[in-house]
């Protein structure tokens, strides 16, 4: 058995779990990225269909409550996701 002993463990490897884990090797920490899959393929962040931007100022609420839905394919509640 191997035994890991990082100062941080990030768990998930989507674009949040890997910029997190960036964030902490820049600062010195030893950083261990724990996933089920490979890096970025089975995670949130590659099905998000790029709607980061209106997090960042680059669409309207309702254009990313609309896409939101959409991409949700029925599952997502819409008061949740307003």
């Amino acid at each position: 058995m191997n035994v890991y002993k990082p100062d941080v463990l990030v768990i998930g490897s989507g674009a949040a779990g890997l910029r997190a884990a960036i964030e902490a090797e820049r600062l010195g920490a030893h950083t261990l990225v724990l996933s089920k899959g490979p890096a970025g393929m089975r995670t949130a962040s590659a099905v998000t269909n790029g709607y980061f931007k209106a997090a960042v100022g680059g669409a309207l609420k309702e254009e990313h409550m609309k896409s939101t839905l959409d991409s949700g394919k029925g599952l997502c509640d819409p008061a949740l996701v307003n």
